[in-house]
C-alpha cells in the first residue's frame, strides 16, 4: 500500500520504492537472519539496487555484512 502525495513537492516522487526499503529495514531489524536464505536475499538485493537513497544503500551494506559479503 502506498500513499498519494499530499503537497505540489510530493508530486512524482516514487513511494513505492520508499516503502519497500521500510519493509527490508523493519525485516533486517527485527528478523535479520531470514536474509540468510539465498532467496530472500536475492530479491531483497534485486529490490534494493533500484532504491539511490542513503537508507536503501545503508540497509544493503547491513544485509552484505551478515551474509560476510563486502
Amino acid at each position: 500500500m502506498t500513499r498519494n502525495p499530499i503537497y505540489k513537492f510530493e508530486i512524482g516522487t516514487n513511494y513505492k520504492s520508499k516503502d519497500i526499503v521500510t519493509v527490508i529495514s523493519y525485516l533486517f531489524k527485527n528478523y535479520p537472519r531470514i536474509f540468510f536464505d539465498d532467496t530472500i536475499y536475492r530479491k531483497a538485493e534485486i529490490l534494493l539496487s533500484e532504491d539511490a537513497s542513503f537508507k536503501g544503500r545503508v540497509i544493503k551494506q547491513k544485509i552484505y555484512k551478515i551474509r560476510g559479503n563486502k
